[in-house]
């Protein structure tokens, strides 16, 4: 092997291990990302079922009047007056 067939060996061994830690910070940037998107949209979600937990109460008071139960009553509308007179 020549000095120059060296040289050239060595230099494109120092390039393919650059291009190798470049592509493994590249990939776990990728998984940090894919993780932190993945919490986001569970965060989301779970804030919206805590939402529609704590606010269900006060929707079925709301709507009672617009529902009919089997027997035919509907829920009077001074239970609305009552909640707004709570809040």
């Amino acid at each position: 092997m020549t000095p120059e067939e060296r040289d050239l060996l060595f230099k494109t061994h120092e390039l393919a291990q650059e291009n190798n830690t470049m592509l493994r910070s590249l990939r776990n940037a990728q998984r940090w990302d894919r993780v932190i998107k993945y919490g986001y949209w569970f965060i989301i979600i779970a804030a919206s079922f805590g939402a529609y937990y704590i606010i269900q109460p006060y929707l079925q008071v709301i709507a009672a009047p617009f529902v009919r139960t089997p027997g035919g009553d509907t829920q009077k509308m001074s239970d609305i007056q009552e909640l707004l007179k709570s809040l």
